[in-house]
């Protein structure tokens, strides 16, 4: 019996490992009210081999001093033409908005990758998945990935109600909504409709401390088990992508200096929630 974190620690550890390059901007084009696509190509890709539904990537986006990296999730991986396309929430400010605005086809940017997110452990009895907005690329990479027999429970929210086109349709699956409410609203509506029911591997992943809230929900009341939940927080509230990296790397040093294993999700989720107030 695998959990999860059990995957993803395997897979970490023992495939191919992170890899850089350079990518062409290939094309950009809205596919809601609130999300553009993105397609980057270039024959760096080709070292993109150990391929896990919702891998992330950072992109070397134009800075005044410096590129900035922002994070993205692979969305789609054509391998004969090295091609990855990713979705953009739309937002106002921030220099990932800035690109988005001005790019075009031929710009050549930076990128750096896989960080893997999720892998579906068997045998469980059904999957919840829960995400913003910022996680909702990611929300439809995993359903598309899960096995046809297991029931999922997802629970997501967003700003705009053409933005439920993003999510695949898949049998035995019930998705719940929460459209253009505040960000609390996910965690008021994840408490309304999960409950335990066998086992369960959870994926979390939204503004800091709505899966601090969500993440206890799961262990305490939900009853899933840690090694079958994978939490992240993908945004802090009102604190920008270029502080929170900053914070991240000092943490992340700090825990190699103290010998830990930094892509063990179980020392990544004390990092991101128990030593940091969750």
């Amino acid at each position: 019996m695998t959990s999860i974190r059990q995957e993803i620690r395997r897979i970490t550890q023992h495939g191919q490992g992170p890899f850089s390059c350079e990518v062409e901007v290939e094309r950009v084009w809205p596919i809601s009210r609130g999300f553009r696509r993105v397609a980057v190509h270039g024959p760096g890709l080709a070292q993109y081999r150990d391929i896990w539904p919702a891998d992330a990537f950072k992109l070397m986006l134009p800075g005044s001093e410096q590129p900035l990296p922002r994070a993205y999730t692979v969305r789609s991986f054509d391998p004969e033409r090295n091609r990855i396309e990713f979705d953009v929430a739309e937002h106002r400010g921030g220099p990932g908005m800035a690109w988005l605005e001005r790019t075009g086809p031929g710009e050549v940017v930076g990128f750096a990758g896989m960080r893997h997110e999720f892998s579906s452990a068997a045998p469980v009895d059904r999957h919840l998945i829960v995400g913003d907005a910022s996680a909702l690329p990611a929300a439809a990479a995993i359903l598309e990935s899960l096995p046809p027999e297991v029931p999922a429970l997802v629970c997501l929210s967003t700003a705009e109600e053409s933005d439920k086109a993003l999510l695949p349709e898949r049998a035995r699956t019930s998705v719940h909504w929460a459209i253009g409410q505040p960000r609390e609203a996910l965690a008021e509506l994840v408490r309304s409709v999960a409950a335990p029911q066998g086992r369960t591997q959870a994926w979390l992943a939204a503004e800091a401390a709505v899966v601090r809230e969500l993440r206890r929900f799961t262990l305490e009341e939900c009853g899933v088990d840690r090694q079958d939940m994978q939490a992240r927080a993908y945004w802090k509230a009102g604190v920008d992508s270029t502080a929170i990296d900053a914070d991240s790397i000092v943490r992340y040093q700090k825990a190699m200096a103290d010998g830990l294993d930094v892509t063990d999700p179980d020392v990544v989720d004390r990092m991101e929630f128990e030593t940091a107030g969750g």
